[in-house]
């Protein structure tokens, strides 16, 4: 007996698996329905009451279940964010969402949501909110990496001033200690980092100096120190 339980379990399973599927293509079906206005979809959106009219005019739209409806005012419109009376320009392959607000929801739009609200938002500029989004986390990010190297760069100045070491924050060339402006008896040592115009090292490689980068640098230390 234990094996033909076995065997209805995992066949009552399967057909419980088969009508999920079922239902989850059916429901995938009608998302893709296409829809040639903005009007189109409106009519199959639950709670909305839409007229007739000629294409490419805007007809009259009536929210269900509006008690002070009496005047059979259109509901406000909202495209991503902006009031409009007219949405008739929307393509529907745009659209990511049309949300239908009434009653007391809809009172954070005054008077003028008393008859509905229907917030529509499209996929133009979800994706640009993501991308803004996305831009102010990478900025803060930054900012807070920036601000940490800072705190980081300007410890290790001070340790390298207490050795001695002669440190100035400006791009001045009169800043320069008189003792690095001798070319016989200096090294000038950059980084990629440096932009090419900078004024300093405009005033080395004018006046002669022996210049190398800091990956020259470690190289030769590091086959002397082999």
């Amino acid at each position: 007996m234990r094996p033909r339980i076995i065997l209805l379990a995992i066949a009552g399973l399967l057909a419980f698996t088969l009508a999920a599927r079922a239902q989850d293509q059916e429901a995938e079906g009608d998302s893709k329905v296409q829809y040639s206005t903005i009007i189109d979809m409106l009519r199959r959106e639950p709670g909305i009451i839409v007229g007739q009219a000629s294409a490419g005019a805007m007809p009259r739209v009536l929210v269900r279940g509006i008690g002070t409806n009496t005047d059979q005012t259109q509901p406000l419109f909202v495209v991503d964010g902006v009031i409009t009376d007219n949405i008739t320009y929307i393509l529907p392959n745009d659209v990511y969402s049309i949300e239908v607000i009434k009653d007391g929801t809809a009172a954070i739009y005054g008077m003028q949501g008393a008859n509905g609200v229907i917030e529509i938002t499209t996929k133009t500029a979800r994706e640009s909110a993501l991308k803004a989004q996305k831009a102010a986390q990478e900025a803060k990010q930054l900012a807070r990496e920036t601000k940490k190297a800072e705190r980081a760069a300007a410890k290790e100045a001070k340790r390298l001033e207490k050795e001695g070491m002669l440190i100035h924050y400006e791009e001045e060339v009169d800043e320069i200690p008189y003792a690095c402006k001798i070319p016989q008896s200096c090294l000038v040592i950059y980084t990629p980092a440096i932009p090419a115009d900078h004024q300093e090292l405009q005033f080395f490689r004018n006046g002669g100096f022996d210049i190398q980068k800091r990956a020259q640098v470690l190289g030769t230390l590091t086959r002397q120190h082999q």
